[in-house]
């Protein structure tokens, strides 16, 4: 049988055996959908990314990002990853542009640092989505309505994955979120954005958000770092900005399940209008191997 070599990364962290795990193939041998499908599965992490090179010099790498359970049209983790992957095996320099199914997502790379980063330009702009009923949102994560944020209820947002944000009035709240997965099957799958992400703004500096992700139908528990989230999320953050910011935010995720994250987002906005949204971080290599590669 065929095999593929795979490296993989601790994404949105300087230290390795933190941040969101990340496995990368590079210019893999020809493999259907559904064997990428279950290689994605065997790996087992939040996301396995496939990349291949250009066809022509300076072009766009075709890419394809898989959950265990799905294949997703854009997120920031896997970007980010491969991007800072790429630059340490000399493939690209401080630029590449991966084609995902969302669009060309155009990256910068900073290797000027101890650790490399990389920060990827949205290729959506966060779009306003409905959502489920508060009650049942709050429910499914195992709170009451008493725990959202005074004034706030539910959101849903997306850059290419549809989110319900769901503003927490503290740590304390957001330390509870336990996803029911019943009542989340009967009454959110497939019922607007499905993706919960609670969240808690800081009152004394707003620029800092500490965030969860749970996607059960992405067969993902819960995320250590999501940066298409974090892109998405930008559009509720917007709108409890005043007119001269913040524009720029820094999120913590990961710290209930051990794995801490750090993610910075930022959006250009001129004359009121948002023109751009980037999601930026770490990543480190952690391992490589051979994997045999489905049939």
């Amino acid at each position: 049988m065929p095999t593929a070599d795979y490296h993989l990364l601790d994404v949105f962290t300087e230290a390795a055996f933190s941040g969101n795990q990340l496995a990368v193939l590079v210019d893999p041998p020809p493999m259907s959908t559904t064997a990428m499908q279950n290689l994605a599965a065997e790996f087992n992490l939040s996301e396995t990314i496939f990349v291949s090179s250009p066809e022509v010099e300076g072009g766009s790498w075709t890419t394809r990002i898989f959950t265990p359970g799905s294949e997703l049209p854009f997120a920031g983790h896997p970007t980010v990853g491969a991007a800072v992957l790429l630059a340490q095996l000399g493939r690209v320099g401080d630029e590449v542009v991966l084609a995902e199914g969302a669009g060309d997502v155009a990256v910068t790379i900073d290797r000027s640092g101890p650790v490399t980063r990389a920060t990827l330009r949205s290729p959506r702009l966060p779009e306003h989505l409905e959502v489920v009923d508060p009650e049942v949102v709050t429910g499914v994560l195992g709170l009451d309505l008493d725990d959202l944020e005074h004034g706030k209820g539910p959101s849903g947002w997306s850059c290419g994955v549809g989110f319900a944000v769901v503003p927490l009035r503290d740590l304390d709240a957001l330390g509870r979120c336990e996803v029911d997965l019943g009542r989340w099957m009967r009454e959110m799958a497939g019922n607007g954005p499905d993706h919960l992400y609670p969240i808690v703004v800081d009152t004394l500096d707003p620029s800092r958000v500490r965030v969860r992700m749970f996607a059960p139908g992405m067969g993902i528990v819960e995320d250590p770092a999501t940066g298409a989230a974090a892109a998405a999320l930008a559009g509720h953050l917007l709108g409890r900005s005043t007119e001269r910011g913040p524009f720029a935010w820094t999120l913590e995720q990961g710290i209930e399940m051990g794995r801490p994250s750090t993610i910075e987002v930022a959006a250009r906005v001129e004359n009121g209008q948002l023109h751009e949204v980037t999601v930026g971080g770490p990543a480190v290599v952690v391992g490589s191997g051979t994997i045999t590669v489905p049939t």
